[in-house]
């Protein structure tokens, strides 16, 4: 696994944890690049537990869903944002994911929808997706959910590596400058929207973003549970003005089942106590619905505190009704207050 670099953010909170022993436990949110959404989605959890709780939160930039998996199975977060793909994975088991199945994953909510987000330079000569075809392309990073997809949707498409004059596997950051520079012709992200990475690169140097065929979207949904249409709206980056039709996932947040109690609370009262002002951080939050968030991309059980605080705000019923698709642990396991 990949050395991962602490944000300062979370050092800062890590410092303030180590001066002070009245805190009951620190709480690492493992997130994503600082262009994409994770990062801010777990910025704005932990500013309200470090405002609120008697805890210390912070966040961790990582590559993705998969690093974020290990690092949470590895102990080395709390909690993870992770792609629902990769959170099906790694539950039920891949080959693309070491030493799964993960049976102890818990699901903690179902936050927004992330899109795959395939970007060219708009003065370039690719305008659709099978004019990508003997181009040179950046599929991402080893543990990125941006590659996991895209590799789905060429397994989809009948299509692999050798239809590419090229393929790199440069990190998001350096992919975008090697696009504005016409290195490669187009990028690869799984990624919320507007993302800042994405507006930069408009602004930089002027995208487009690529439509998938209707065909390919329909075969990844039908066969796959975890994959749903998304349509990134026209209008949120710089002369994109088009709708564009992809392919997307649930972005979810998880943690492991030995995880306390007080901490899975602390996580959702930081989302649920202000729901307003937690929609408020993003644009990819503006949406979301606190009756989907409890099942909707969510395939680990839920953590049993999480049902407990779910059945305590109405949001599921006694028998997990409207809960993650399968069973959570018995909540009178939990002898701790509901919150």
């Amino acid at each position: 696994m990949r050395l991962r670099q602490i944000s300062g953010f979370c050092i800062g909170a890590l410092l303030a944890f180590s001066a002070s022993t009245a805190h009951a436990q620190d709480i690492l949110i493992g997130t994503g690049s600082k262009g994409g959404v994770y990062y801010p989605v777990g910025g704005s959890i932990c500013r309200s537990i470090n405002s609120a709780a008697d805890m210390n939160c912070g966040v961790l930039e990582s590559v993705g869903s998969i690093d974020n998996i290990y690092a949470l199975r590895l102990a080395e977060t709390d909690f993870a944002l992770v792609q629902s793909d990769v959170h099906h994975e790694a539950f039920f088991g891949s080959t693309d994911i070491i030493n799964s199945p993960y049976p102890e994953l818990r699901s903690v909510a179902s936050l927004h929808s992330e899109a795959l987000t395939i970007i060219v330079r708009n003065d370039g000569s690719v305008k659709g997706f099978d004019d990508l075809r003997g181009k040179r392309i950046n599929i991402g990073e080893q543990d990125s959910g941006s590659r996991r997809t895209f590799e789905k949707v060429l397994d989809t498409a009948g299509m692999t590596h050798r239809d590419f004059y090229a393929v790199s596997e440069a990190s998001d950051r350096d992919a975008g400058q090697m696009l504005c520079s016409g290195e490669i012709d187009a990028m690869m992200l799984m990624i919320g929207y507007p993302a800042v990475s994405v507006a930069n690169l408009a602004e930089a140097c002027g995208v487009n973003l690529i439509t998938l065929p209707q065909a390919v979207i329909a075969d990844m949904v039908r066969n796959t549970e975890y994959l749903q249409e998304v349509q990134i709206p026209g209008g949120l980056y710089a002369d994109v003005p088009q709708p564009t039709i992809t392919i997307g996932t649930a972005a979810t947040l998880v943690t492991m089942a030995d995880q306390p109690d007080a901490a899975v609370w602390a996580v959702l009262r930081a989302i649920f106590d202000d729901f307003p002002q937690f929609r408020q951080q993003h644009y990819a939050l503006s949406g979301l619905r606190p009756d989907q968030m409890t099942h909707a991309g969510l395939i680990a059980p839920l953590h049993p505190a999480a049902h407990v605080f779910f059945e305590a705000r109405g949001l599921i019923d006694s028998g997990g009704r409207g809960a993650a698709r399968i069973d959570a642990a018995s909540s009178a396991q939990i002898t701790a207050q509901k919150p």
